[in-house]
């Protein structure tokens, strides 16, 4: 399994995230204790992957519209470009943190 799952601990990469990127990328951006997200400035859909603090896997979002805030119930969230998820990569990704 090829998954490249980038830590945003700076600030800057926190509050970047997907913004601005007009080319989908196969790299999935994770935000420690975080439960919380916009889609401000990102330009196609994004799907994300909620867990708790163990990072098991609690929900997956699919088809986050650009431009709206989001909240969830969760400890951490992966973010990826919508429709590169399939169930071997969800289920691999708590591997990769």
């Amino acid at each position: 399994m090829n998954l490249t799952i980038k830590h945003c601990n700076s600030l800057k990469d926190r509050f970047l995230g997907m913004m601005f990127q007009v080319k989908k990328t196969q790299i999935g951006y994770y935000f420690n204790k975080c439960h919380s997200i916009h889609t401000f400035f990102c330009f196609f859909p994004i799907d994300v992957v909620l867990l708790d603090k163990e990072n098991n896997i609690l929900d997956v979002k699919y088809n986050l519209k650009p431009f709206r805030i989001f909240f969830f119930s969760c400890y951490s969230i992966v973010e990826f470009y919508n429709g590169y998820l399939d169930q071997e990569k969800i289920d691999s990704i708590r591997n990769f943190l």
